[in-house]
């Protein structure tokens, strides 16, 4: 998967990731559509650390954990 990390001087790496495993109680989620906000910035450049801070997201669901019943893989979620 690609993972873009801001760095505290605001430039932007892609980076390849693995895909993680779900925990029980976590959902993965494939992400189609992502927005930044002002936070998603400004994180980076207070903290003065590199960082993925996205979390308005929508997508597909990809894998579940073995306790999550309210999603499938393959539902649309935002």
């Amino acid at each position: 998967m690609k993972e873009a990390i801001v760095q505290p001087d605001l430039t932007v790496n892609v980076v390849d990731s693995q895909i993680p495993v779900p925990k029980d109680d976590e959902v993965i989620t494939k992400v189609v559509v992502s927005g930044s906000n002002p936070k998603d910035w400004k994180r980076p450049v207070m903290s003065n650390a590199a960082m993925n801070s996205g979390d308005d997201i929508a997508g597909v669901v990809h894998q579940v954990g073995r306790n999550v019943h309210e999603f499938k893989p393959g539902d649309r979620v935002a």
